[in-house]
């Protein structure tokens, strides 16, 4: 038997690439076998998407090129600044921040440590001031590292292989790729994102999200937008309600305060503006469908997968408004203008 200083010696010599591959679900939750659209391998994806994007929203590109491989690799070239490369092996193998600075209003992928990790193959090059710099890994350790002159774009491309060892057998299914994808542009209307050739470009944001998702005609979705908000809703045949929503370009699947304020706005908006109609409050979210996104500072999440956004304020300040008075004051204030226009028709 191991004494516990044996075992206090092993645990410090573990690198962080050791601890990924241990303890895998600490990082990404469930695995999965890619047949499920939230399983582990579409979260990797999702990291190096979320940080080319928060790179990008600092003015440098609007564009990414996302392909699949052979249904078991995947690769995402953005044009931004590229990674420093004094900082990339660093970057890809330690709980470090050591890329570019990003937006405040952020929350960035999975570090790309743990994908690395967690990868049969991992390959990161880095377009910088006319010089490419290639890292390749196999399951986290460095087998390759080249420098080379380009006449290429700046920015950086990666491309992971999810090792079996850890995965079982999965593939990659393009669907729940391509819907994940739409969804971001939706988020992101600046955005171009072409994926195995295929363009994919939102111009109304979460009203086009909508109407892909429900198939209701285009006129009858409520679309409100301004800056650090959006919000999009409609009503369907079906029984019940229906959210999307999002933090910082995060989908938080559980919703949060967030949604919560925005049934509050909506209800509050309705009731006021007709207060002879005795209008239900169940009436009014029957067939309820909506979307919404804001963008605030240091988000707090209910639970470590951030599915279920817990902030009760838009910034960390004391004095701070919170995020009920936020979505409120601009939904009522919004709708209000809307209900004023089409009663004077």
């Amino acid at each position: 038997m191991k004494s516990k200083e044996n075992l206090v010696q092993n645990q410090a010599i573990m690198t962080t690439i050791d601890h990924v591959r241990y303890r895998p679900s600490m990082y990404i939750h469930e695995l999965g076998d890619g047949s499920q659209s939230n399983d582990g391998m579409y979260k990797m994806l999702k990291g190096l998407l979320y940080n080319s994007t928060d790179e990008l929203r600092m003015g440098f590109s609007m564009r990414i090129d996302i392909n699949v491989i052979d249904a078991h690799t995947v690769s995402v070239r953005d044009y931004g600044r590229g990674i420093p490369h004094e900082n990339m092996t660093t970057a890809v193998t330690e709980f470090r921040e050591c890329g570019n600075k990003m937006p405040k209003k952020s929350i960035g992928g999975i570090r790309l440590f743990v994908i690395n990790a967690m990868s049969s193959h991992f390959e990161i090059g880095s377009y910088r001031d006319g010089v490419l710099r290639t890292i390749k890994f196999e399951q986290g350790i460095l087998v390759s590292d080249i420098a080379e002159e380009t006449d290429k774009e700046d920015g950086t491309y990666i491309s992971f292989t999810p090792d079996e060892a850890l995965f079982g057998s999965y593939r990659f299914y393009e669907e729940h790729i391509e819907s994940t994808l739409y969804e971001h542009c939706c988020l992101n209307t600046w955005l171009t994102i072409m994926f195995n050739d295929k363009r994919m470009h939102s111009s109304e944001g979460l009203k086009d999200l909508l109407q892909t998702r429900t198939a209701v005609d285009e006129n009858s979705i409520i679309h409100l937008k301004s800056d650090d908000i959006e919000v999009a809703f409609t009503y369907t045949n079906k029984c019940g309600e229906e959210y999307y929503s999002f933090v910082n370009g995060w989908k938080t699947q559980w919703g949060g305060t967030h949604v919560e304020a925005l049934k509050e706005s909506v209800a509050q908006a309705i009731s006021e503006f007709f207060p002879s109609k005795d209008i239900k409050r169940s009436d009014i979210f029957h067939g309820f469908v909506a979307a919404i996104s804001i963008r605030i500072e240091e988000p707090i999440f209910v639970d470590a997968w951030r599915n279920e956004l817990g902030s009760i304020t838009i910034t960390s300040a004391p004095d701070s408004m919170t995020i009920m008075d936020f979505v409120t004051s601009f939904v009522k204030k919004t709708l209000s203008e809307i209900f004023v226009s089409q009663k004077t028709k």
